[in-house]
């Protein structure tokens, strides 16, 4: 530093830019240096409401921390604050996807961990793609954008059969994501919907499903029916146009009165399907 200070008189001195100042490049260089050789959080001290090319610090890109293993936390005018203008500055789109992603997961979790078996570490990138939160499901990038996600995120925490402790200020959509213990309504702006009947002794009940359950769910796109019983020739979501993931879990086929085949409805949510999980149903 006192080297730094005395030709930081003598540039000021001779009118030399400070962003023309040699130390710069050297402590850059010393910067990188220690970040290749250890994981390490990096907390960046702006004074400015700028975003700052840091590669000019030492600190590599925002596609190279991940190779290095260190983090980068960002402060604005020196504090760790909420700036509006901050987002014409900064494109924080793909982090508002990870934040609804990992809501998804907590919020479900929340509703129903301790009944519902979501299998997270199987399906958790199915549903954020069958939702639209991670969108492009018709080509191979929202996929492995997906997966990749996972692999980032711990899917174990998520996995346990037991309500996860977190804060009030928690502000998930109230009605888009729905796990329920009851089939008497699913909300026309859902987007999934999972239904479980709970289990009671060793001999765990079969809930039967009313024909106009999805009546209305013109917007759902995920279904996941736990102990459940409907007919598999008129299952209650053969109108569900949008419907890209439909899971089954131990459930029971339902023997009706059928009129013929002329009076069938359209099984609409073939069309739509992308992914199909079914498991102990016959």
């Amino acid at each position: 530093m006192d080297v730094i200070d005395r030709q930081d008189e003598e540039d000021d001195f001779r009118g030399i830019d400070e962003p023309s100042r040699a130390e710069i490049g050297f402590v850059g260089r010393e910067i990188l240096r220690v970040l290749m050789g250890k994981k390490c959080l990096v907390v960046f001290h702006n004074g400015s409401d700028n975003t700052i090319e840091l590669n000019d610090l030492g600190i590599p890109q925002q596609d190279q921390w991940f190779v290095f293993g260190s983090k980068v936390l960002w402060t604005f005018r020196g504090r760790l604050r909420l700036n509006p203008g901050i987002s014409e500055e900064v494109d924080t789109s793909h982090l508002e996807i990870v934040e609804e992603c990992c809501l998804y997961l907590l919020s479900l979790n929340c509703q129903g961990g301790n009944i519902m078996d979501y299998n997270w570490a199987t399906n958790s990138s199915n549903y954020w793609v069958c939702d639209g939160i991670i969108q492009g499901g018709d080509g191979d990038e929202a996929w492995e954008a997906a997966a990749a996600l996972h692999q980032h995120i711990n899917i174990d925490d998520y996995s346990a059969n037991a309500l996860p402790s977190f804060g009030h200020k928690l502000k998930a959509p109230p009605k888009r994501w729905l796990m329920s213990k009851e089939s008497s309504v699913v909300h026309p702006e859902s987007t999934s919907f999972f239904l479980a009947a709970v289990a009671s002794g060793s001999d765990p009940p079969l809930r039967p499903l009313p024909n106009g359950l999805f009546h209305l769910s013109d917007k759902l796109c995920v279904i996941k029916l736990c102990r459940c019983t409907f007919s598999f020739s008129l299952p209650p979501f053969c109108g569900c146009r949008s419907l890209r993931f439909l899971g089954l879990d131990s459930c029971k086929n339902q023997q009706v009165l059928e009129e013929g085949k002329q009076d069938r409805p359209p099984m609409k949510f073939f069309q739509s399907l992308w992914v199909l999980s079914i498991c102990h149903t016959d």
